[in-house]
Order: structure tokens, then C-alpha cells, then sequence
């Protein structure tokens, strides 16, 4: 399990994965099978269960993902959340691994390129 991430960034990157993986329109067997290693390797530790969590998600994804303002506003939200806990390097990582596992499409380098810029804001230490 990552040290480095709490429940809420483990929440956050959960949902920032499956929003990538619905914005792009296309999830392959390889992105589905590093999904679930991340899903492993983060850990959990929420009364909720992870199934759960993952159910409610896919919903709450599915529903920003319709909107690029909700998109953007959800992404930016869910960036903070793993910024403010110091856990950007592994979120990245996880997120990359599983984007690119595939080869990485461009409206996944959009948005990998996105986050990369709300986790590490410039200007800023």
C-alpha cells in the first residue's frame, strides 16, 4: 500500500482513473487489468467498500464527463484533494502506468498533461 495516500487522495485518483478512462471512450483489457493492480497497490480504508465506491463513481463520472465545465471543476477538485495530501507522485504514477499501458491516446495526453499541471502548479513549491 502507498504510504503517502490517504483515504481521500485514494478516493480522488480512484475517480480521476475511471474519469480518464471515460473521456477517452475506451477501455482496453490491458487498462483494465493495471486498474485493478492501482486498485490493489492503494490500498483501502473506508467503511465504504471499494465495489461500492466504484459503482457510485462510474454514476458520478459518467455525469461530469457529459459537461467540460464539470469536467474541469471535477478534475480540479479531485487534483487538490491529492495535492493537499502530498500524494501527487504516486497519483501521477498510477495514472500514467495506466493510461499508457495501451499507448497513451490524445485526449489522454490532454488530460495526463492537465493533472500533471494541477499537481505541480507553477510557481509553487
Amino acid at each position: 500500500m502507498y504510504e503517502s495516500l490517504n483515504q481521500p487522495s485514494r478516493e480522488a485518483l480512484v475517480e480521476l482513473l475511471l474519469l480518464s478512462l471515460y473521456l477517452d471512450e475506451h477501455l482496453s483489457l490491458a487498462e483494465d487489468e493495471l486498474l485493478g493492480q492501482a486498485l490493489d497497490a492503494i490500498g483501502w480504508d473506508s467503511p465504504t467498500p471499494r465495489d461500492a465506491f466504484l459503482l457510485q463513481t462510474f454514476s458520478k463520472v459518467r455525469s461530469v464527463s457529459a459537461s467540460t465545465l464539470e469536467s474541469d471543476a471535477f478534475l480540479e477538485s479531485r487534483a487538490a484533494t491529492i495535492r493537499d495530501a502530498d500524494s501527487s507522485a504516486p497519483a501521477l504514477t498510477w495514472m500514467t502506468r495506466t493510461l499508457a499501458v495501451d499507448g497513451i491516446s490524445s485526449t489522454e495526453r490532454w488530460f495526463l498533461a492537465k493533472l500533471e499541471g494541477l499537481l505541480y502548479p507553477q510557481g509553487k513549491a
